[in-house]
């Protein structure tokens, strides 16, 4: 188990932190709607993830997104 706060500096030291930061959204939204149509999770379940910055200064971040909740639904 690697901390946050030893790989998130790297990530962005390196240009990684938007993809790792992609990967987890998809990965989050994907894993909430599978509870949720398997009955283990209530229909109003709020999900939180954090973001980096860096993500959310990206061009495309906004269409991203959505495209990343429409397809876990």
């Amino acid at each position: 188990m690697v901390p946050p706060g030893d790989f998130i500096p790297l990530a962005e030291k390196h240009g990684l932190i938007a993809e790792i930061g992609l990967y987890v959204l998809k990965k989050a939204t994907t894993d909430t709607a599978r509870q949720i149509a398997n009955g283990l999770w209530p229909e109003d379940f709020q999900l939180h993830v954090n973001l980096s910055a860096r993500q959310l200064v990206h061009d495309d971040f906004i269409d991203r997104l959505e495209d990343i909740l429409m397809a876990s639904g």
